[in-house]
């Protein structure tokens, strides 16, 4: 055996368990970055498994490993075996959140939030959404997008009473978009066929509204020209909700 082989072995790093699991998971985000999903989730299985029996260098790594998992399997239709990786995604995440900057985190969940949404499975994305407001909210941390998301969720599944509830929650922690989010309430309830309901939070869409183009424009008036416009929508709502209120008795909630 000549020298330089016996020095390039010394140099070269031995193949632990750790080492291994990393290259699979490498070799997994590569996979799944390039769409090939069936040959990431093997990769990834090895590593997930790999860090569960030998540990790896931080809890964000294995979350990482997780979540990735868990949209290849939503991609590839395994809806069960998705959601045990990604309830367990979020194990790491509520174990040890100090580990985690929130960026990541919504990064990956809001990348398969979208693709949930884009293929309509919208009981599936309620479910995703539903997990990760508790783990979120338990922490104290910004509860924003996956109420959003959820409330739309909701919407989509025609569970309009819930979709008021998350919609609801999200005013009171946003009292700032309130003009956006009254006008969404408006929608819910007007195909709840609660148009006094649907009257106010539109009039409160307008009232918000105004507001914060006021404030935003403090030296320009409003007028027809500038602010109509922006309503226009919620006037049209208003008007559709009056004439279907003057054919039903109003319906008190």
């Amino acid at each position: 055996m000549s020298v330089s082989s016996v020095t390039g072995s010394l140099n070269s790093p031995v193949q632990t368990p750790q080492l291994s699991a990393i290259q699979s998971f490498r070799a997994g985000v590569q996979a799944f970055d390039q769409q090939r999903y069936s040959d990431a989730v093997d990769h990834l299985k090895l590593a997930e498994s790999a860090f569960s029996l030998h540990g790896c260098k931080s809890v964000f790594e294995h979350f990482n490993c997780t979540i990735i998992l868990s949209h290849c399997l939503y991609r590839l239709g395994e809806t069960v075996e998705a959601l045990d990786f990604y309830r367990k995604s979020l194990d790491f995440y509520k174990k040890s959140p100090s580990d985690f900057s929130t960026e990541p985190m919504d990064q990956r969940h809001t990348q398969l939030c979208k693709f949930l949404d884009k293929q309509k499975q919208f009981n599936e994305l309620v479910i995703v959404l539903e997990l990760f407001h508790q783990i979120h909210e338990g922490l104290g941390r910004d509860p924003h997008s996956s109420l959003f998301w959820l409330a739309y969720s909701q919407e989509n599944l025609l569970d309009y009473q819930k979709a008021i509830e998350a919609y609801q929650k999200l005013k009171l922690a946003f009292p700032e978009e309130a003009y956006q989010i009254a006008y969404f309430l408006g929608g819910c309830y007007q195909k709840l066929q609660n148009y006094c309901q649907a009257i106010n939070c539109y009039e409160e869409a307008i009232n918000s509204t105004r507001n914060r183009y006021l404030l935003a424009h403090p030296n320009e008036p409003l007028n027809k020209q500038n602010f109509e416009p922006k309503i226009k929508n919620i006037r049209q709502a208003i008007q559709h909700c009056e004439q279907m209120q003057a054919q039903n008795s109003c319906i008190i909630v």
